[in-house]
């Protein structure tokens, strides 16, 4: 059996860009689930208030402040790919 597990701790802000970040490796281990591991997980601890807590809870930010689950076709949050660029999950 295989397994694998991601492990990330943030501290340097970018809060929209991290959060992305994320997205991108629940992705890979979503693909990694699709070429053959039996088990796999993304673990992210945060320190930051605005990762879950905030005003805004529209586009990225609602996954991880109101429904608390990923999926979908997640776009990107800034920068000139902003809103054209995106990750599409199974969820």
């Amino acid at each position: 059996e295989k397994y694998a597990i991601e492990l990330k701790h943030p501290l340097n802000g970018q809060h929209p860009e991290q959060m992305y970040s994320f997205v991108k490796d629940i992705k890979f281990m979503e693909e990694l689930k699709d070429r053959g591991f039996n088990k796999t997980a993304t673990v992210t601890l945060v320190s930051d208030r605005p990762f879950y807590e905030g005003r805004n809870n529209e586009g990225i930010y609602k996954y991880f402040r109101e429904e608390y689950a990923v999926y979908g076709q997640i776009f990107k949050p800034t920068g000139p790919l902003k809103g054209k660029d995106f990750i599409s999950l199974k969820g």
